[in-house]
């Protein structure tokens, strides 16, 4: 991965980079440029950043489906190739995934709701004791237990050490080894940029896992 690029001014970089007048690819990414602006009304500089993200892969295989930008470019030609005199540029959602995304896609849904349904199995034994036990109070306990560390650590590096938001998510995704929380982010912001630093806090979060757990245990025994 090369790195993601910084949003803020990218389109002024590339526009000193061109040579439009002894160059006639670009002259047409300036055309490019204008017709983004003028036309679309889209932000230059973030049309930019997922072109570029996209260009050095950095998007593979998320987003499952088109980028934002990408998606309002790709429906104006489509409306005037396909569409015809029926507006549903801005009504239609395109998903042009090739053959590699959507295997890596599907493969990791699928292992993830087995994953799900084989914890669910194994833990519903043990849940149907400790719910005759303790009653509701396991519910209590539960949501305790898997808000408030979550909670208390989003509130501590945002407040005490300043993190941005997506250091934030990421590294909160990771500790406590939610895949899950990480797709449903990565989804809903049509963005990888969180796995940056859930990879480094999910293995922490695994060798604390396997450490802490028979600690926890013993000194509760």
């Amino acid at each position: 991965m090369a790195g993601y690029v910084e949003t803020t001014g990218i389109r002024e970089r590339l526009e000193a980079f061109l040579d439009p007048d002894d160059n006639r690819e670009d002259k047409f990414l300036e055309d490019v440029l204008t017709y983004i602006k003028d036309d679309l009304h889209l932000d230059q500089d973030d049309v930019v950043a997922e072109m570029t993200n996209g260009i050095i892969v950095n998007n593979y295989p998320v987003s499952s489906r088109v980028l934002r930008n990408s998606e309002v470019i790709l429906n104006q030609y489509l409306q005037s190739t396909l569409y015809g005199k029926t507006k549903l540029a801005n009504k239609i959602e395109l998903f042009p995934t090739e053959g590699g995304t959507a295997a890596i896609v599907l493969l990791k849904s699928l292992g993830l709701n087995l994953f799900i349904a084989v914890v669910g199995l194994q833990a519903g034994s043990g849940f149907v004791t400790a719910l005759k036990e303790m009653g509701w109070l396991v519910f209590v306990i539960g949501v305790l237990v898997s808000i408030l560390p979550h909670l208390l650590t989003l509130l501590f590096s945002r407040f005490v050490l300043k993190m941005n938001i997506v250091d934030n998510i990421g590294s909160l995704c990771g500790s406590g080894t939610i895949t899950a929380a990480l797709n449903a982010v990565n989804a809903e912001t049509d963005s990888s940029v969180f796995a940056l630093s859930y990879t480094p806090t999910y293995a922490l979060g695994n060798i604390f896992l396997t450490v802490m757990a028979p600690l926890v245990v013993a000194i509760l025994a």
